[in-house]
């Protein structure tokens, strides 16, 4: 992108080797359980200020099945 400048790729960089910077990873799909026990599985993640969790989206009649 050309409006990026070096100084934004740098902060990029800076803040991907932080410490907290991933979550981990998710637990591997069980094919024996429903989607719904995979999901109450999973570990919560506090979002930072301003962003919305996408976990109230369902997944049936939207083309994602």
């Amino acid at each position: 992108m050309p409006s990026t400048t070096r100084e934004e790729i740098d902060e990029l960089v800076y803040d991907l080797q932080t410490s907290d910077a991933f979550i981990e990873p998710a637990p591997p799909i069980k094919l024996k359980d429903s989607l719904e026990a995979q999901l109450a599985a999973l570990p919560a993640v506090d979002l930072a200020d301003g962003f919305i969790s996408l976990g109230g989206v369902p997944l049936g009649g939207r083309g994602m099945e």
